[in-house]
């Protein structure tokens, strides 16, 4: 159930009482919110401290922790050098088809 609401100002303080309308009053206080880590100065921090909800925060996404973007970057360099200036050649690599695999 979504619904789309248009901010005259996009401020704050303006999406703060938004927020309270449609979705607190409709769906009820959370107990917690994740955040992805904000300043937590802002309204929306100060609205969970007021309201007593939990915040959680997300840590932020680097490609290096993720093991198969490790890998593609590792990978990436190594088929560039075996490849060289040979592009369009197959480098003694049969196509397969599924009959091949049976």
């Amino acid at each position: 159930m979504c619904r789309n609401v248009s901010l005259t100002n996009a401020t704050a303080r303006e999406f703060a009482t938004v927020h309270m309308e449609v979705v607190f009053l409709r769906f009820g206080l959370p107990k917690r919110v994740i955040l992805d880590n904000i300043n937590c100065n802002t309204l929306l921090c100060n609205k969970c401290y007021i309201l007593k909800i939990h915040k959680s925060f997300i840590p932020v996404y680097h490609s290096q922790a993720n093991p198969v973007e490790r890998k593609n970057r590792d990978l990436k360099p190594r088929l560039a050098i075996l490849v060289e200036d040979q592009h369009d050649s197959s480098l003694g690599v049969k196509n397969s088809t599924p009959s091949d695999l049976q």
